[in-house]
């Protein structure tokens, strides 16, 4: 059946709009508003409506989920997302082809034909969320990747329309998801150029699909007629003339290599990357490269991947140990086949000093052509301080590499950084990249770039911006700038849409190569791989959330210590972290550098506490280093003064510089030196940042930014349509699936209990049951309980004078909001005290700041502890959170299972890569090679992720089944 999934089109209901208040301003109905709408998303929901229904021989299909989202949408302007660019010239006329999907809740059904002599714009509809074409320039035919439609649209470039025959259109059937395709000619060098093969990476099957196609032509005319998929009289017609599986569980991308011979498969997230022999439909070789893979090309003996951070925000392995705080062996227990298993990984390190979010950054890594180059060579952000890169490798002049083009020579390279609006023109010579100082500026978020070197053009189509851009190869001036159909009004039109474009540019950064969708990548949820955060220690890995279902999810991060979706105000004070900060905690440096000597970010910062984005001063912020760590010990008074009591363990005066020349400790000196640099920090972004925010009618403020972004996050459901659940719904699935499906469904209920935390029917948030687990499940609630008016916290100057009297009334709001009121002290997994708690920076290898409980603690040692709390939290609203992980006191909030079937990994830490993986109990004999099961606690109880122990391996898969269903 041909036909098309139903996207999961929902905005912000009303009602839930009181939920989403940041920085004193709530959520309105006007923040997703244009002043002006040429296309609304109302007409165009409608469209997608009509051809759902069309296809389905049903009338048109209202994808609204109620008359309110349907009148709100009549006011947000469309944007049709270009994600790709092919072009051909055909009877003297160039000609470009770009797909418009839309967005994953909103999506699109065109493509857009520009004239590129005159710049006229033809919309052609094709099938539902089309995200990459390829034009084959030898038959004209133009194969088009429909992510939410089981088939593939062909366009014929002579007359611009869908081929046809006898008013049908032609289509190749697949399944549903595509991400990329890519055309071979079966018998390259003999010019049998209508016998072709069709690749198709698919995401939901994770396997590449090969087919053979015949072009038929009209024996006298010549003009194409049609087309014969699997020709050869044994093959069934119109299906894959074979499947490869083992490319990876993402494939996204396609490459062909310079020998015509193999494929090159590059996965979005979890950055697995394949190798595919076209004669043997054999996969050569798998590799992981470390980070997302968002696109490849080859060339001579290098394959180049563009990526991101290879190395995870963890510290670096070959630094001075540190046993004292982070250093961790992984712990291993008896599993359920009574054999030594794998329970926690211990503590993880990477290569580099930098750690937490200053390991952040832009990489293409040469892996070799053959894929087995052991060690990447990256070449990184010409920013880059880190010492591990020579001055070689740094040669990017923008964040996030989002699409790959060489030239025919195979000499140059052009990059399309997503997040600097810009593509960047690298030199290639004998595997190394060199930039040429080429670059061109181009519109909001450049997504895809096409080169056409005999008229001397770069063709470049803008995500935001809605786009295409030609510019000339030689002068780097844009000649034009033709509006797809969807550029007015100018973007970003909204305080939605400004969200949309902060969150995924990183030109406000501090040093303008951090975004959010650095880490959150692929279609801006997430890249599928642990990386070390700042809520716990940096030796332990963290899961990246993806940010689908936000809308419906009340606590964020696995602790649930945030709420009304306030996570952007952390997000600055990463992404702006200021120099002072970085001297402190040694996050460029490395936690084993000599404190008196550093310089933090030297090159993007300047010493009088402005970022500076240029230049360097050796003494950089020298006030920011800490002077001495004295022992961390309750009441220590080898001072005897209550201030260094409460700062025990923290930067002291006992040796160094001490600035106001009293014997105290210099901590709040620093402290003092940050606040004063954050005053400025973003005030010092680029023009451009004033500019897109004036376009939404926003002021350039942190405030409006961080609203901003805040409410993008969670303007629509953002989650795909799931194609089990909608294909057991039209009776698509075979007979074997369904019973699978619905023994899945019954063990999820009835065997394995998973209902009992996930719980479908929950209205305010399907899948989960919003409550924390774990022995400190109910530990925020206790501590509001105990802290919320106490003096130490209303009336101490100086958490009054660092918060500017927020403490006046006690706990903050939306803290005491994020403590919940519902908790179990069931343990999903193993916690390892400490770094599986609140740890989050060094000042040195052996001095880390920690967050002690001071619950049940008296005198000295529950002053010194809460005061701690509260100066580094509860007095930072750019924090926004009481630390819900002291030592000994795990809580994880249960995710709704939504959107699941599209996750790479799993769990808080991000380490399971199965289902099978994050439910099943360590040596369960349904796990894979090499697989660890994740489902034990502390006290080494099994049954912990749900009664699975006892299931069968067909039970397992049937379960895994139904998980990857859920709508």
């Amino acid at each position: 059946m041909r036909t098309s999934l139903v996207p999961s089109t929902q905005l912000t209901p009303t009602a839930e709009f009181t939920r989403f208040r940041i920085f004193g301003q709530q959520m309105t109905a006007a923040d997703f508003q244009a002043n002006t709408t040429l296309i609304s998303v109302e007409q165009r929901m409608n469209a997608i409506g009509v051809q759902l229904g069309a296809e389905r021989g049903v009338p048109a299909i209202d994808v609204f989920i109620d008359s309110e989202n349907r009148t709100r949408a009549a006011t947000m302007p469309f944007r049709g997302k270009p994600s790709d660019v092919d072009f051909i010239e055909f009877n003297g006329i160039p000609k470009a082809y770009i797909p418009l999907g839309g967005e994953i809740s909103l999506p699109d059904n065109e493509v857009a034909v520009v004239d590129l002599d005159n710049g006229s714009v033809e919309r052609i509809n094709v099938g539902l969320r089309p995200q990459r074409l390829v034009v084959d320039q030898n038959t004209g035919l133009v194969f088009v990747c429909n992510e939410y439609s089981n088939y593939i649209s062909i366009l014929d470039t002579r007359t611009d329309e869908l081929l046809e025959v006898e008013g049908v259109p032609v289509e190749i059937q697949t399944d549903f998801f595509c991400r990329d395709l890519l055309v071979v000619e079966r018998n390259p060098g003999l010019g049998e150029f209508d016998e072709l093969f069709l690749f198709v990476a698919n995401e939901l099957r994770a396997s590449v699909m090969k087919y053979s196609i015949d072009v038929l032509r009209d024996i006298n005319t010549s003009d194409i007629v049609g087309i014969q998929v699997n020709p050869a009289p044994d093959q069934p017609p119109n299906v894959p003339f074979v499947e490869i599986i083992g490319v990876g569980r993402n494939p996204y991308r396609l490459h062909l290599d310079e020998s015509q011979s193999r494929v090159y498969v590059a996965g979005g997230r979890g950055g697995e990357l394949a190798l595919i022999d076209i004669a043997t439909d054999q996969v050569v070789q798998l590799t992981r490269l470390g980070g997302p893979a968002m696109d490849l090309v080859q060339i001579d003996s290098e394959a180049f991947v563009a990526t991101t951070t290879l190395h995870r925000g963890f510290p670096n392995r070959d630094a001075a140990a540190l046993n004292d705080e982070l250093d961790f062996a992984p712990i291993h227990v008896f599993g359920v086949n009574g054999l030594s298993e794998q329970a926690h990984s211990g503590s993880t390190y990477d290569g580099t000093n930098s750690y937490g979010v200053e390991d952040v950054r832009n990489t293409i890594a040469a892996v070799g052509a053959n894929l087995d180059q052991p060690v990447p060579t990256e070449f990184v952000d010409n920013v880059e301080v880190d010492s591990l890169y020579d001055n070689a490798q740094k040669q990017l002049t923008g964040a996030l590499p989002w699409d790959l083009e060489r030239n025919a020579a195979g000499n140059q390279m052009f990059v399309a950084h997503l997040g600097s609006d810009s593509v960047q023109v690298l030199d290639v010579q004998d595997g190394q990249l060199i930039d040429t100082g080429v670059s061109f500026q181009t519109s909001e978020l450049p997504a895809a770039v096409a080169l056409d070197e005999d008229n001397g053009k770069l063709l470049v189509v803008t995500m935001g911006a809605n786009f295409l851009e030609v510019f000339d190869l030689n002068t780097q001036v844009r000649e034009q700038e033709i509006d797809l159909g969807y550029g007015t009004p100018r973007y970003p039109a909204t305080t939605v849409e400004a969200g949309e474009y902060f969150f995924a540019t990183a030109r406000w950064s501090g040093n303008g190569r951090k975004a959010c969708a650095s880490c959150h990548t692929d279609r801006l949820l997430a890249d599928g791989l642990p990386f070390a955060g700042d809520t716990t220690a940096p030796t332990m890995p963290h899961q990246i959330k993806p940010l689908w279902n936000l809308m419906e999810t009340e606590g964020y991060f696995w602790n649930g210590s945030f709420t009304n979706n306030s996570s952007a105000s952390l997000a600055f004070a990463a992404q702006t972290r200021t120099n002072c900060e970085i001297v402190m905690h040694a996050l460029v440096e490395g936690v084993d550098s000599d404190p008196a000597t550093r310089v933090g970010d030297a090159f993007n910062y300047t010493s009088d506490a402005v970022v500076g984005r240029n230049g360097a001063d050796a003494d950089s912020d020298v006030n920011c280093r800490p002077t001495f760590l004295r022992d961390n010990l309750p009441g220590d008074g080898a001072i005897g003064q209550v201030t260094d009591d409460l700062l025990a363990g923290l930067p002291g005066p006992l040796t160094g510089v001490d600035l106001n020349n009293d014997g105290r400790s210099n901590f709040l000196d620093i402290l003092a030196v940050i606040t004063a640099q954050k005053q400025v920090v973003f005030q010092n972004a680029p023009a451009a940042v004033a500019d897109q925010l004036a376009r939404a009618g926003l002021t350039q403020s942190r405030d409006e930014l961080s609203r901003a972004i805040d409410f993008y996050t969670v303007a629509t459901l953002r989650l795909p349509p799931n194609p089990i659940a909608q294909m057991a719904a039209l009776e698509l699935l075979d007979e074997d699936a369904v019973d699978k499906l619905v023994e899945g469904e019954r063990i999820f209920n009835d065997v394995a209990q998973c209902n009992g935390c996930h719980q479908p029917d929950n209205l305010e948030m399907p899948f989960s049951d919003g409550r924390d687990h774990g022995a400190g499940g109910g530990w925020m609630i206790d501590f509001v309980n105990e802290y919320d008016q106490d003096p130490r916290l209303t009336q101490d100057p100086i958490l009054l004078a660092v918060s500017g009297n927020a403490l006046a009334n006690g706990v903050p709001e939306q803290m005491r909001t994020a403590a919940g009121t519902d908790f179990t002290t069931q343990e999903v997994n193993f916690h390892l005290n400490p770094i599986d708690f609140f740890v989050p920076f060094c000042f040195t290898d052996q001095f880390c700041l920690r967050f002690d409980n001071p619950l049940r603690q008296n005198g000295a040692s529950e002053d010194e502890r809460l005061f701690r709390m509260a100066l580094l939290n509860l007095a930072d609203l750019d924090r926004g959170f009481v630390p819900a992980q002291p030592p000994g006191q795990p809580r994880v909030n249960t995710p709704s299972l939504r959107g699941v079937w599209q996750q790479h990994n799993y769990l808080r830490h991000g380490q399971a890569f199965s289902l099978r993986a994050a439910v099943l109990p360590p040596g369960h004999a349904a796990l894979g090679s090499g697989e660890n099961g994740f489902a034990v606690d502390r006290r080494d109880n099994f049954d912990v992720h749900g009664l699975t122990r006892d299931l069968s391996e067909a039970e397992v898969e049937a379960l895994e089944f139904y998980l990857q269903s859920i709508e």
